[in-house]
């Protein structure tokens, strides 16, 4: 086997039991856990609206049933999320480091250790209104746009503009003249208002017209205040305050953004409405508008009296890695293939600056010539991107559908829930692929079980271009998580030791700074309308950056350094989930062409009405899942009366052959159903009144076989191993 693991595991679990699902079956139930304080803030966090609604139900009522019932529905979602989702969001479920152990053991202290931290969204405003402040500007020092490049008697250089509450980018340029010239040059490094003001007022230009001038520069992005947000290195909000102490600015302001830290601090030693109200006060001083939905941030780790987990998981999992490594083929992104070729036809072998390459108005573009990026009605030259193309996948063998096919017909012919891969069937012998698999790559799986039977796990998802993304952004709770995250970090340099691996750091959007935020990884960044503290020699300015075709690839160089670049995103963003620019998007899509996909799929069969369970060995590649057309489904929104609707829903399900507990995938989440529970079937019917097809997929969580407990019962699990290739 090519890869070897890391000795720490990543573990998440919901905030509570499962057990606590057992005690909920009416409304007075569901109101009496209500009065549970994690509860109360956890849904406060995720909708301040819904928590109104809440206290309001709780004292005097509601009388419109219709409101009555999708609030209901909504706790009820709130609290089955809590307790069976293992995803880290807000005080619903949270993570902490695993040890390699000869036997599993894992036990939970009742006591979460939690950080509260003002939302990004907030702090980009924040950011915004504080930039504006003339006292600010003459305190703090500016730097050079890092995407700014000359091309002709231009500079060209994107800047942003906020649309309803979104970063929007636009290509903007300005005229080459000898103050220009001088300012850019001397904001490389960084530079004071008062230094560039010197410098115009010695070229004889009056104060005023300097003042003016510089200020339009300020305004135009050409150059950037030290205070822009950061999403690598230490907490934003700390390093702000700490930059504006230094600058001694305003102590009313000042002391307004400590007043709001140090309440922010005490929120993590008890939960307080009054606190958050205290909090809220001291932001409405500040005169910025703001949504109490995305004011705050919450992240916790479990403690944990026992956190061993079993080698033998370990063993099973790189069997199966293997398995899939030699099965599956690599991912080929047209964006890449179809981009390359076109520079190679533009360029051929020249090297050509990355910025120039990308501009839409004057290069390639990317993906290529994209003709759905327009100018919008509201606001020109703000560029939409078109939908993203999915990865193709190509299986190394050409018989892999054929293989599944038969057996998928077999086992509905036996009327059989499960299908067994094994190497046999597809003539599997040990391939030397390992160039085509990423340096360090994740798992994500559930164990189902670990006991004298033996381990059952079931791979959630493999793969990826680093095994850190999945849990870069919780490296503040944890300095072991810390530890881990650059260890994967420098192996990854390690392995590519005569190249540059240089981290992306972009802020696309205020609101996804919370999954970008993470800890500097690596020895350099490569820098994109971004702000960071690492130091100048050891950031790499897009502007830096040039392109070039060799033999069959696409090869970045750093222009000062005069090395090869490998750019790295090492977070959980979806990047193509969002308006971003060609070069972010770019850089995002180098990383993951060309090298294997990990992951199970059904090809052709995955929208059959009935899919088996997939297993290797003891690795379960993919759940039962139900694909029900609505109109199978639908006559249960007719029904009114709870007992009558428990049991026609139930005769319903045993049809399809669906288990009492099912997940249903809603987007990049899922919802837990227990078909016996009329509020949990109540949850789903408010779901599926717009779909054409409800999926479920089988709950494989087994209470016998739980392997995290404590005092209050039992949880679900998610886990995440690292491995890295040998060298």
């Amino acid at each position: 086997m090519i890869y070897e693991n890391f000795n720490k595991l990543i573990i998440r679990a919901p905030s509570l039991s499962f057990n606590i699902l057992d005690n909920i079956s009416c409304v007075d139930d569901l109101m009496a856990f209500l009065e549970n304080k994690l509860i109360k803030e956890a849904i406060y966090l995720a909708s301040p609206e819904l928590y109104q609604e809440v206290i309001k139900y709780l004292k005097h009522g509601i009388h419109q049933e219709k409101d009555k019932q999708r609030i209901l529905n909504t706790i009820y979602k709130y609290i089955s999320r809590m307790a069976t989702r293992c995803t880290p969001f807000g005080l619903f479920s949270g993570c902490f480091i695993g040890y390699l152990s000869e036997k599993t053991n894992l036990i939970k202290d009742i006591n979460i250790t939690r950080r509260t931290r003002l939302d990004m969204f907030f702090l980009c405003e924040l950011h915004q209104k504080l930039s504006k402040l003339t006292e600010i500007r003459s305190s703090v020092k500016y730097y050079l746009n890092s995407t700014l490049y000359s091309k002709g008697q231009q500079y060209r250089y994107i800047e942003y503009k906020y649309h309803e509450g979104q970063r929007k980018h636009i290509i903007s340029t300005v005229e080459h003249n000898e103050y220009i010239e001088y300012i850019l040059k001397l904001s490389t490094n960084g530079i004071y208002f008062h230094e560039l003001l010197n410098y115009l007022t010695n070229e004889c230009i009056e104060e005023e017209s300097a003042i003016t001038f510089i200020n339009e520069m300020i305004d135009c992005q050409i150059i950037i205040d030290e205070l822009s947000p950061i999403v690598t290195g230490g907490d934003y909000f700390q390093k702000l305050i700490e930059l504006l102490i230094q600058a001694n600015v305003n102590d009313a302001i000042l002391s307004l953004l400590i007043s709001i830290q140090s309440l922010l601090d005490k929120l993590d030693e008890t939960f307080s409405e009054q606190i958050y109200e205290n909090i809220i006060h001291q932001i409405e001083k500040l005169e910025i508008p703001f949504n109490k939905k995305y004011l705050f941030q919450v992240d916790f780790l479990h403690n944990m009296k026992k956190s061993d987990v079993s080698q033998s998981i370990i063993t099973e999992l790189k069997s199966t890695i293997r398995f899939l490594s030699n099965i599956n083929g690599v991912i080929h992104n047209n964006n890449i293939k179809n981009f390359k070729e076109e520079f190679y036809r533009r360029y051929e072998d020249r090297m050509i600056p990355l910025l120039e390459v990308l501009d839409p108005d004057l290069g390639i573009s990317y993906p290529v010539n994209n003709k759905k990026w327009e100018s919008s009605p509201l606001i020109d030259d703000i560029l939409f991107p078109a939908k993203s193309e999915k990865k193709k996948n190509t299986f190394s063998s050409p018989s892999y559908q054929d293989i599944l096919l038969e057996k998928f017909i077999h086992c509905m012919s036996n009327d059989e829930s499960e299908i067994i891969l094994i190497d046999n069937d597809f003539n599997n012998k040990e391939i030397d692929n390992s160039d085509e698999l990423p340096l360090t790559t994740a798992a994500l799986f559930e164990v189902v079980r670990d006991d004298a039977r033996g381990v059952l796990v079931r791979l959630k998802s493999c793969g990826g271009f680093s095994g850190a993304s999945l849990f870069t952004r919780f490296a503040y709770l944890d300095p072991e998580i810390e530890e881990l995250v650059i260890n994967i970090a420098n192996k990854e340099q390690e392995l590519y030791n005569d190249k540059i691996i240089a981290e992306i750091v972009h802020l696309p959007d205020s609101r996804t700074g919370n999954i970008l935020s993470r800890p500097h990884l690596r020895n350099y960044e490569l820098i994109y309308m971004a702000n960071s503290d690492l130091g100048n020699e050891r950031l790499i300015p897009a502007s830096d950056l040039m392109l070039c075709c060799r033999g069959d690839e696409l090869v970045l160089f750093s222009n000062r350094l005069n090395k090869e670049i490998i750019p790295r995103l090492t977070n959980a963003h979806n990047y193509n989930n969002l308006h971003c620019t060609p070069v972010y998007r770019f850089l995002c899509d180098m990383q993951m062409h060309l090298i294997k996909d990990l992951s199970f799929n059904w090809g052709i069969l995955e929208s059959q009405l009935f899919l088996p369970r997939v297993r290797y060995k003891n690795t379960i590649l993919y759940p039962m899942t139900w694909n029900i057309p609505q109109k199978n489904i639908h006559f249960l929104l007719d029904i009114k009366d709870d007992y009558m609707l428990v049991n026609e829903t139930n005769c319903w399900r045993k049809k399809y052959k669906i288990p009492q507990y099912v997940l249903m995938p809603i987007g990049d989440n899922s919802l837990f159903i227990d078909f016996k529970n009329v509020l949990s079937i109540h949850s789903l019917l408010s779901e599926i009144k717009n779909k054409e097809i409800i999926t479920f997929t089988e709950f494989i969580f087994d209470t016998k076989d739980a392997i995290i407990r404590d005092n209050n019962g039992i949880y679900t699990n998610e886990c995440i191993a690292t491995f890295y290739k040998k060298e």
